[in-house]
């Protein structure tokens, strides 16, 4: 095997197990490459000229079709060398437009289940950077909470925005408001506090029944091992393995009072506490 398929390979089986999956099965030598190009390109064409159902038709097909057989190609940039994952791509694409249709009619159902495609069995990351990854990861919770609220779905639109509360505080407050009031919210918002937990090296409050993380303990390392090599310079490294150092009860205690106090001035108490409606 020469050295350029073997990196193909490796970046292959990088992906997570559900991409691979579809990259390693579900093609089908009946269908032609360039006519699920030429399909999905007709979708596009209709979807930029406002053809909404026509667009809709043609994507929905192009999501449905199998996956065409084709080799690695190493004449395209990379990740779209991979085989299958060009196709892959076009499929969240279509899914991703779906979406966006269907929210502006108002099928908020449908809307959900297009965007769960391109979280799920269509999660094709390329972005070149860290910022990229986290900006799309933030879109897509917006966007699902956006869908459960439309829905009255209160609760799920809440729990959408958990794992990016920097980003959506302020929407997570207002939608609680919505839910229980501001009088209500104020309250669980003090029992939360009273209730803060660490687990592991993370500050956790429960807050509507939604586990928040609002800080991070640093906690103190001891070595367990030790490892030496020789890099290509020929100069000797080492490496050192380390495991955390558990808190006493006593030690636990007082990190979690002083934290209780410093999470008086977060943004998030203080949204609550000092609560503003804002529109989105």
């Amino acid at each position: 095997m020469n050295k350029t398929k073997y990196i193909i390979l490796l970046l292959l089986f990088s992906l997570p197990l559900h991409v691979q999956a579809i990259a390693a099965s579900n093609y089908t030598d009946k269908s032609d490459s360039l006519e699920f190009i030429t399909l999905f390109n007709k979708g596009q064409d209709a979807y930029d000229n406002k053809q909404f159902e026509s667009a809709k038709n043609i994507f929905i097909e192009t999501i449905s079709k199998p996956i065409p057989s084709n080799d690695t190609d190493i004449t395209k940039p990379l990740p779209f060398q991979l085989a299958g994952f060009e196709y892959l791509h076009m499929k969240k694409q279509a899914a991703n437009i779906l979406k966006q249709i269907y929210f502006e009619e108002k099928d908020f159902k449908l809307a959900l289940y297009y965007h769960n495609l391109t979280t799920g069995i269509y999660k094709v990351n390329y972005f070149g950077c860290g910022l990229g990854l986290m900006s799309d990861a933030a879109n897509s919770v917006l966007f699902k909470s956006k869908c459960f609220e439309e829905l009255n779905q209160y609760d799920s639109a809440m729990s959408a925005l958990v794992s990016h509360m920097d980003y959506y505080s302020e929407r997570f407050v207002d939608l609680a408001v919505m839910k229980v009031g501001i009088d209500s919210l104020k309250s669980e918002m003090i029992f939360a506090l009273n209730n803060l937990k660490l687990y592991g090296n993370r500050f956790m409050l429960t807050l509507l029944g939604n586990e928040i993380c609002v800080a991070l303990f640093k906690m103190q390392t001891r070595v367990i091992n030790e490892y030496k090599y020789t890099n290509s310079n020929g100069d000797t490294v080492k490496v050192q393995a380390r495991e955390d150092i558990p808190l006493t009860d006593k030690e636990k205690e007082i990190a979690i009072e002083k934290q209780k106090e410093s999470f008086k001035n977060s943004k998030l108490y203080m949204l609550v506490m000092e609560y503003k409606k804002k529109n989105y």
